[in-house]
């Protein structure tokens, strides 16, 4: 099944990764950082906590397709 890149933060309490917008490239390839406020939060799905984090701790994570509901979380956008 193919992949695709998110920016997304680990889950303090789960340990789940929270995806919160799809990776954009640039015309070489780069990755175009996230810009969120500092901090925000965001809800885990699986756990269903809300948590605070600050834009240090935004990963660039590689998971499955995303689902027809997802929507880039609001500091993202």
């Amino acid at each position: 099944m193919p992949d695709t890149f998110y920016w997304a933060v680990p889950c303090r309490v789960c340990d789940g990764m929270i995806a919160l917008a799809l990776v954009e490239f640039d015309s070489e390839k780069k990755a175009i950082g996230p810009t969120p406020a500092n901090p925000f939060e965001a809800d885990c799905p699986l756990c269903r906590k809300r948590t605070t984090y600050a834009v240090h701790e935004v990963i660039m994570w590689q998971g499955s397709l995303p689902a027809p509901v997802f929507h880039a979380h609001p500091a993202f956008q």
